[in-house]
């Protein structure tokens, strides 16, 4: 989703929603707390816009080193609604480099109108075909946007690419979302978050 998008996203996730966004970093400011700390700010931005996060307390230690411009950067951050908008606030953040190095997902992607009784079946027999220890990921297109459905029982090996792909699916190999949720910044938490 674009960073453009973040505000209308925001009014449907409860408070202090933590979500994980994408972009390129800019701006970055780095300047002393009123507490004695430091903080960060910066401008995470796409190709629909940019806008503010900051960083401090903890998550200031991890975060700040990475703060380059021009780099791109995946937050795990969490959004609060304020007047006139959101604070975005950064708990941890990936390099390009560390995402790609990160374990890896299966994702799916299909059209809701695919999932009825039959589809379903074949889905699952082909899943069953190549067992593994990849987690699985299902992006259901439909008529009014996505949703991404993780399957948290499932796991399959990479071999069900291919075969997903024989049959007409769009299958990606992608780095699991639930890993940056356990590596800094995550501080262990299963706490839901938002792959917006």
């Amino acid at each position: 989703c674009p960073l453009a998008e973040l505000p209308h996203f925001a009014r449907d996730l409860p408070p202090r929603a933590r979500v994980l966004l994408s972009g390129m970093v800019e701006e970055v400011v780095r300047k002393p707390t009123r507490s004695g700390g430091m903080m960060a700010r910066f401008m995470l931005s796409d190709e629909t816009g940019a806008l503010e996060v900051v960083a401090f307390g903890r998550a200031y230690e991890g975060v700040s080193p990475k703060l380059k411009e021009d780099t791109p950067l995946l937050v795990l951050a969490e959004v609060e609604r304020e007047e006139g908008g959101l604070r975005v606030i950064a708990q941890a953040v990936w390099t390009y480099e560390e995402v790609a190095e990160a374990p890896r997902a299966l994702e799916v992607e299909v059209d809701h109108a695919l999932l009825d009784e039959a589809g379903v079946a074949l889905l699952k027999s082909l899943l069953d075909e190549y067992p593994g220890t990849l987690p699985l990921y299902l992006r259901v297109q439909g008529p009014f946007g996505e949703a991404i459905l993780s399957l948290r029982e499932t796991r399959v090996g990479e071999g069900a690419l291919e075969a997903l792909e024989a049959e007409g699916f769009r299958a990606y190999l992608i780095p699991d979302r639930e890993a940056f949720l356990q590596g800094n910044g995550g501080g262990g938490s299963k706490e839901e978050v938002v792959p917006f």
